[in-house]
């Protein structure tokens, strides 16, 4: 017999009032009701309050099921228990496929969008520098753009940036004199492409420059790397960096 039925039935057990004795005979399957100020009905069977306290007692110590039905009680609370932390470990892992749904739905709806307007106005730029660029070991940057449109060219930091996948074309040409310069046209850091040379004996001067077409996913990036040497501008604008998309894709 479980540990909370033998307090109820020990004879400690407080009971004094009559809903205490209706209340313990009801909630154990024992049907009370109050038959006056003196006396209680216990299961059809009527007396005083010390007689039907007494009798729920000993009617519950001589039930052999009671403890089977509270085993069971307390196995269907445990159950219930287990089902509701299924429910709701449930709950949480379709909220995360929820959110990466949103994620990949969002990110559709970017590239929808990116598409149209590269429809209206297209990927393209030119952008170009004055001064000589002398910084080995960096990305070429640029003070101007000629022209820019569809979003992607930064000139700060000299990267393109593709909004849109894609087939693209890259131009760089740039002048160089009297001294050794090596320039790589690189997509996400990978070298596809080089430039530069050396010229030997001022003044001679010479313009170097390449041209590559390149597959880009959205994100990708491209640029022109200075490995060595300088790029130089002379006296007009000799420093260009060209490139529009060809193909969407």
């Amino acid at each position: 017999m479980s540990e909370t039925v033998q307090k109820k039935m020990s004879s400690g057990y407080p009971m004094k009032t009559w809903g205490q004795v209706v209340q313990l005979g009801t909630s154990l399957g024992y049907p009370c009701a109050v038959w006056d100020n003196t006396h209680i009905r216990l299961n059809g069977i009527k007396g005083s309050r010390g007689r039907a306290t007494e009798s729920i007692k000993l009617r519950l110590a001589n039930d052999p099921v009671l403890e089977q039905r509270v085993a069971k009680l307390e196995e269907t609370v445990s159950a219930l228990l287990a089902k509701n932390q299924e429910l709701s470990e449930s709950i949480i892992q379709l909220k995360l496929d929820d959110r990466q749904e949103y994620e990949e739905l969002r990110q559709e709806y970017v590239e929808l969008k990116n598409l149209a307007a590269i429809h209206t106005t297209g990927v393209y730029f030119d952008v170009y520098r004055h001064q000589p660029y002398t910084d080995e070991g960096t990305i070429i940057t640029y003070n101007w753009a000629e022209i820019s449109y569809g979003g992607g060219i930064d000139r700060n930091t000299g990267i393109f940036t593709a909004p849109v996948k894609g087939i693209y074309a890259f131009h760089f040409h740039c002048l160089l004199y009297a001294d050794q310069t090596w320039i790589q046209l690189r997509k996400n850091g990978v070298i596809k492409g080089a430039a530069g040379g050396e010229a030997a004996g001022s003044p001679l001067r010479h313009m170097s420059g390449q041209t590559v077409l390149v597959d880009l996913s959205v994100g990708d990036t491209f640029d022109v790397y200075l490995e060595r040497g300088s790029a130089k501008a002379g006296t007009g604008i000799d420093i260009h960096f060209v490139g529009y998309l060809l193909q969407p894709m």
